[in-house]
């Protein structure tokens, strides 16, 4: 049936009220039994769900301007905000349609939804530097605060409005008077943010202060640095430090709202200190989402610690040297926490005393108690980056610690150091060699002259005759043992397996250096020529 705009023209009639056919026929009630009803299709498994999904999503965003304060805040949420949710790139545009619903619909949305996006918004304040998108996400947070009448979450709000002002006179300008005062705000009241905000709270100023920690003025680098050092990374130990001591008393079956020393954890603003909005949520939770932000606080902190940053003064290995130093999760690397504050300096002689005092800790490796895989994720990339460093002191050092990871490692951390190197060679062409290039090559030069070859295939030579011998044997006597000798027969094959696969390790390593002997080879002719 051909179906066009002549046959309905009665749809630009008025009706009742002044409202038109099409206005009258979806009106909230119906557009909210849409949404329900596609809610419902949603969750059902089918083979064409993600096609059909993409169907339901186009009908709701036509039915957007019938959305009003009644309509299932949860459901537009979840179907607006799967491109927030998956990390997906928005466009302007989109961008500010999907915070103008969200400013709309998430004070009437589940206190479940509520955490999940400020935990979102929280991050994507990280990395958007758009004034009016990080304005927006802070309005969101503020509509909250008030609708909540949560006078901690109205702290969070003062204080992430306070780090996105913009100069009056030209209101795309960060006004940087503004922000250095708002550090000096959450340092005087260290003791307020530490005992009274809970994890939902701390999010949104976590955020704000990871994007200054990358900011190009070192003045709010700096500011963002000490209030993550001196105050949110305490605020979220003690945070969960509270939440198992909650734990423990729910346990022993005392009121949860009292805490061992008999005071009251709970708040007259409707939020308990774990974070919550509005209702009251088991500790466990808490401890999971305080969890959350301590991985995105490493995520983030980390890349920027391992960066070219740390040639010179780097913030960033300032906050990862006091997560190492707090946080139980880490505590077989915090040893190194004194060493990388030491890098982090800008003082040439402080670096070398961080270097030192990390060859001192790792060496000699067969005693050292810390685990090699904290060496790996700490030491190695931290080779990589100060490789380059313009102090010959360090750099002499960096080479020393990188033949001793080659060579001292087991193979599964070594090996993957030294493909790094032979990857940091780059192309074998006529070009002049990077100085990274160039200190890739030195290391690898000094890699060759003290790794013992001739033991090496000495021994895999005595492995094979073994290995020959054994196998020999096990024919030879295979239909005379009974079966009391069949256990011994199996336990040797295992340890003949063991052995095979460190002939084939030793193998590997045997190609990989026939590949840098190539290279050294062609190295020296480019010199020569």
């Amino acid at each position: 049936m051909n179906l066009n705009l002549k046959n309905f023209p009665t749809l630009s009639t008025d009706i009742e009220g002044g409202l038109t056919i099409g206005a009258k026929i979806f009106e909230p009630p119906l557009v909210n039994r849409i949404l329900n009803a596609f809610n419902n299709l949603y969750h059902h498994p089918v083979n064409s769900r993600i096609s059909y999904n993409r169907r339901c999503f186009k009908i709701i965003d036509k039915l957007k301007a019938f959305f009003d304060e009644s309509s299932p805040a949860d459901i537009i949420l979840n179907f607006y905000g799967s491109s927030i949710r998956d990390g997906t790139t928005l466009e302007e545009d989109e961008a500010h349609v999907l915070l103008h619903l969200f400013k709309k619909y998430l004070l009437y949305s589940s206190d479940q939804v509520k955490r999940t996006y400020i935990i979102y918004f929280s991050k994507m304040f990280i990395n958007n530097s758009e004034t009016i998108f990080r304005r927006s996400l802070c309005e969101i947070i503020e509509q909250l605060a008030h609708g909540f009448n949560s006078e901690t979450l109205k702290f969070t709000s003062r204080i992430i409005n306070g780090l996105n002002a913009q100069e009056d006179s030209h209101l795309t300008q960060m006004d940087t008077t503004s922000r250095v005062k708002v550090f000096n705000e959450i340092l005087e009241h260290k003791s307020f943010i530490t005992t009274q905000l809970g994890e939902i709270e701390l999010y949104p100023i976590v955020g704000n202060l990871l994007f200054f920690l990358n900011h190009k003025e070192w003045i709010l680098r700096d500011g963002a640095c000490k209030a993550l050092i001196h105050v949110l990374i305490d605020a979220i130990v003690m945070g969960r430090k509270r939440s198992t001591m909650i734990t423990t008393t729910v346990a022993l079956g005392t009121n949860s709202g009292t805490t061992n020393d008999g005071t009251n954890s709970g708040r007259n603003d409707g939020t308990t200190n774990s974070g919550t909005l509005g209702t009251t949520t088991t500790p466990t939770t808490t401890t999971t989402n305080l969890s959350e932000i301590v991985k995105t606080l490493l995520f983030y902190v980390k890349r920027g610690a391992f960066s070219s940053k740390l040639l010179d003064r780097n913030e960033n290995m300032m906050v990862f040297a006091k997560l190492l130093d707090v946080m139980d999760e880490l505590k077989d690397s915090k040893p190194f926490s004194q060493p990388l504050n030491l890098i982090s300096d800008q003082n040439m002689n402080k670096k070398l005393q961080g270097v030192q005092s990390i060859c001192s800790l790792i060496t000699p490796l067969e005693s050292c108690s810390i685990p090699q895989s904290c060496i790996y994720d700490i030491v190695a990339p931290l080779v990589y980056e100060l490789m380059v460093i313009s102090d010959k002191n360090i750099q002499e050092m960096i080479k020393g610690l990188a033949v001793y990871l080659v060579t001292r490692m087991d193979w599964n951390y070594s090996h993957p150091i030294l493909n790094q190197f032979v990857t940091m060679m780059g192309g074998y062409g006529m070009k002049i060699l990077s100085k990274r290039k160039k200190m890739a090559l030195d290391i690898i030069c000094q890699i060759v002259d003290v790794f013992p070859f001739e033991k090496m295939h000495q021994r895999d030579d005595e492995m094979m005759d073994e290995s020959d011998d054994e196998f020999e044997k096990e024919d030879d006597d295979e239909f005379e043992k009974d079966n009391e000798q069949k256990k011994d027969e199996l336990e040797k094959q295992d340890e003949q397996k063991k052995r095979k696969m460190m002939m084939h390790l030793k193998r590997m390593m045997k190609r990989n250096m026939t590949m840098v002997k190539t290279s050294m080879m062609i190295h020296s002719r480019v010199i020569h020529s």
